[in-house]
């Protein structure tokens, strides 16, 4: 997501089934960006105060951060091959092209 991305609110009186489908979109986008640690400052603040008020994304944010935690503590990390990672990525480039 770019930087100095600045969501748009949408006005207070929409009920929530009144959300636009990009808005929403741009709601999760954001969601997991702040969940993985790439968001701005600014994008951390719109996103406390938008999870504040709408209980989707507040929810869904409860659960991946719950998600992210018992992966981090129960997945082990191991040591892979040298190589393995531009092989995968290589793979990936040849199927997407």
């Amino acid at each position: 997501m770019d930087q100095s991305y600045t969501p748009e609110r949408e006005p207070r009186s929409q009920k929530p089934a009144e959300v636009s489908p990009s808005y929403e979109a741009r709601c999760f986008e954001l969601l997991h960006i702040v969940i993985d640690g790439e968001a701005t400052p600014e994008e951390v603040e719109f996103f406390n105060l938008h999870a504040k008020e709408c209980m989707p994304v507040y929810e869904t944010y409860q659960l991946d951060v719950a998600i992210k935690k018992v992966l981090c503590h129960k997945v082990k990390k191991k040591e892979v091959p040298v190589g393995l990672v531009d092989s995968i990525r290589s793979k990936i480039r040849e199927t997407t092209v």
